[in-house]
């Protein structure tokens, strides 16, 4: 987006937003047949993250006169992260009579 201010000076800029999103879920089932006794367990384990980033840029030109010209530049930039993880462990172990 370009904006003039009269014959001589004039702004350009842009604004970027981004949002991400991810996720997993998983699930174990394990059996151990020992001498001592059998084991079985099972876990599940989620994660969700999120991020968001927005950021600008912007130059300016300003013509001075017809010898002079001045430039300018500049940006912005923030970032936002956020995570969650849930994990769940259950452990039944049964030992012979």
């Amino acid at each position: 987006m370009t904006h003039k201010f009269g014959k001589k000076f004039s702004l350009t800029g842009s604004v970027n937003y981004n949002l991400n999103r991810n996720g997993n879920l998983s699930s174990i089932y394990q059996e151990q047949y020992l001498p001592a006794g059998n084991q079985y367990s099972a876990s599940t384990n989620e994660s969700n993250s999120k991020g968001r980033s927005i950021s600008s840029n912007f130059m300016g030109s300003w013509e001075v006169d017809k010898r002079t010209r001045i430039h300018f530049t500049g940006n912005l930039e923030s970032l936002l992260i956020g995570m969650k993880t849930v994990a769940r462990m259950h452990l039944l172990m049964l030992l012979p009579a």
